[in-house]
């Protein structure tokens, strides 16, 4: 589905994640990981073609089968950063009273900041101090994500990146 999506072939990650989830639902049931897997992939599909409040209730959903792996789980943070991407996007793209989305958005990105400040320490905030600019132009979070991991960050097992 990511393939398809780069490719510039949305409409049909999207129908993909859909008939993935909707098999998935039925096969694992609503908690499994692989339904909150193609929810996620379904809510970038929809915010790539235009639709940022669609997207943002399946990142609530993500997020409410998500919350029994922890607050602070790698997956969890994931799963608030779609959010506060797809709620900036809202906000960027809604016309009327955008506002309380854009606040929401920034609450969970200063959030995510300070769990990955926690579990990565000073390199992630320098990772971050660019993202943040852009966030601040109401730059979808992904844009971001190209930054690479600095050679200082090592991880527990002595490689660079984040923990997974």
């Amino acid at each position: 589905m990511y393939f398809l999506t780069v490719r510039g072939d949305t409409r049909t990650a999207r129908d993909l994640a859909q008939d993935a989830l909707t098999r998935w639902r039925a096969a694992y049931g609503q908690d499994a990981d692989v339904t909150a897997s193609a929810m996620e992939h379904l809510a970038r599909a929809e915010v790539q073609l235009g639709n940022y409040r669609a997207a943002v209730e399946l990142d609530e959903h993500v997020i409410a089968r998500r919350s029994r792996l922890g607050h602070e789980h790698p997956d969890m943070v994931t799963a608030k950063l779609n959010l506060a991407s797809d709620l900036m996007a809202l906000a960027a793209n809604t016309a009327g009273p955008s506002a309380r989305a854009a606040r929401r958005a920034l609450r969970l990105q200063r959030w995510i900041v300070a769990v990955r400040t926690r579990q990565h320490g000073s390199c992630w905030r320098a990772r971050t101090s660019a993202a943040a600019t852009c966030w601040g132009r109401t730059i979808p979070i992904q844009s971001a994500s190209g930054i690479g991991w600095p050679s200082s960050c090592a991880r527990r097992d002595g490689r660079t990146g984040p923990n997974r």
